[in-house]
């Protein structure tokens, strides 16, 4: 295909999106942003008390470290508190915005590599679908941490890849500090880093690289070093301050930990969203009582370990069927979520989404959920709504056809990257079955799309000089 209609095929793309920006950027209030953003809080906070305190502390009480969130993402938000005061908002979207683009540029480059070389098409393919993936797009216009750290975890993954094929120090060193930036925007970077100094050979091995062992478990190690080394200034942090040596402090394990019991009392008990989480609250509650008039005293580290205990005995409280089917609820609502929600709430109707109608009525399906939410919503929303979940259902059905081409094909290095990054984020939070934890792996879902259309080559093996590390 002529270069030029490739290169079109890009323009048209790149300049829909930027049209699409613009539209939002001009007619959403920069509130929305903020308002509507998932735990927009807890990147907040921080925020604002680096630019007013100079350090990640609670803004109202510069006393008081923070230790529930990694820093990136705060200090990006700082940045565009500095730079734009009340209307870092946008700012902060149009940084997300770019940053967004530059992610489809890099999916489309690796896809032009991974695809046949006579169908340069499966780049334009990639980037469109990448540009224009509800889930994905909608979570560019709000105060939460997914679009910057979905960014990070492509380019380690195309990173990843890079290196095994083709291992040697640098590369190895800026594996590691791709890495390290996953790890200091959310704290389950953490599991990726050390899957990817496991994988690292495997991947190496499964695609056919023709260089030694030493030189592959060579790079592993300096990935390993360098991720570690350019992490644990900000874990030293955490151990300082008495949370022990690690990303986040006790706080974001607790609320996690309480939010999966939630989870597990709405498919145990039936009971909607907004119930079960007041009777997790409820059971917090009891947790201090039993310690009477000592809780107020006791210092917030011992609280937390003790609400910590509670939640873990809350959690195995259940059956281990109850346990199971939450997981397999919230795994099919993982592939399945158009992602809608957002697109609902920049349309200035937040409440009418699926999952708020689940938190604020008695239902605790999210079948059940979803349609009531379609029943209630205007034909605007039904629109939006619409094409949430038929991007899903078409891109999944194409990406089952993508995946028997690249088992066809033979190509297990990318079958075992591929499947790990989505089966990652589909079981790193169990119990939640959320479309925004997908954000991170849809260029995953996205390249077997394009491979249900355009094959990946048969072997990519890298013939690799022998020089030293």
């Amino acid at each position: 295909m002529h270069a030029l209609t490739v290169r079109r095929a890009y323009q048209t793309a790149f300049t829909l999106y930027v049209l699409i920006v613009l539209v939002v950027l001009t007619s959403v209030p920069g509130s929305i942003t903020v308002d509507y953003g998932a735990d927009a809080a807890t990147w907040l906070l921080p925020a604002q008390g680096l630019v007013e305190a100079g350090g990640f502390v609670h803004p109202d009480s510069p006393h008081r470290p923070m230790t529930e969130r990694p820093p990136l993402y705060p200090g990006l938000v700082a940045a565009t508190i500095y730079l734009a005061g009340d209307n870092f908002p946008k700012l902060l979207v149009l940084i997300q915005a770019a940053v967004f683009a530059c992610s489809a540029m890099m999916l489309a480059r690796w896809a032009e590599r991974l695809g046949p070389p006579d169908r340069p098409m499966i780049g334009p393919l990639a980037f469109a679908l990448f540009l224009f993936n509800p889930n994905s797009l909608g979570t560019v216009f709000f105060l939460q941490s997914e679009t910057i750290f979905a960014a990070f975890v492509l380019a380690a993954t195309i990173a990843l890849h890079h290196t095994a094929m083709q291992p040697g120090f640098r590369r190895a060193a800026g594996l590691g500090l791709l890495l390290a930036a996953c790890v200091l925007i959310r704290p389950e970077g953490q599991f990726l880093a050390i899957l990817a100094v496991v994988g690292l050979p495997l991947i190496s091995l499964l695609g056919g690289a023709r260089v030694p062992l030493r030189r592959v478990l060579l790079s592993s190690a300096v990935l390993a070093v360098v991720c570690f080394m350019s992490v644990s200034p900000w874990m030293a942090r955490t151990a300082s301050l008495g949370e022990g040596f690690r990303v986040t402090g006790a706080a974001n394990t607790v609320y996690y930990l309480w939010g999966s019991g939630t989870q597990l009392e709405m498919v145990a008990t039936g009971v909607g969203g907004a119930e079960a989480e007041a009777r997790m609250q409820a059971r917090q509650r009891a947790v201090a009582a039993a310690f009477g008039e000592s809780w107020y005293v006791m210092p917030e580290l011992e609280q937390q370990r003790h609400l910590r205990d509670a939640a873990i005995a809350q959690i195995f409280s259940y059956s281990p069927s109850v346990i199971f089917k939450t997981t397999a609820l919230a795994t099919l609502q993982f592939f399945s979520a158009g992602g809608g929600g957002r697109l609902f709430a920049l349309a200035g109707q937040p409440d009418a989404s699926p999952f708020a109608q689940m938190q604020a009525s008695g239902e605790s399906s999210y079948a059940e959920s979803v349609l009531l939410a379609v029943s209630e919503a205007d034909m605007s929303l039904l629109g939006l709504w619409g094409a949430a979940m038929g991007f899903v259902m078409v891109t999944r059905i194409l990406g089952l056809i993508g995946a028997a081409r690249i088992l066809l094909r033979r190509r297990w290095d990318i079958a075992l990257l591929i499947a790990t990054v989505i089966l990652f984020f589909a079981l790193v939070m169990p119990f939640y079955g959320i479309s925004r934890f997908r954000v991170p792996a849809e260029f995953a879902f996205v390249l077997l799309t394009c491979f249900s259309l355009f094959p990946p080559r048969r072997g990519n093996a890298i013939t690799v000089q022998q020089t030293s590390c």
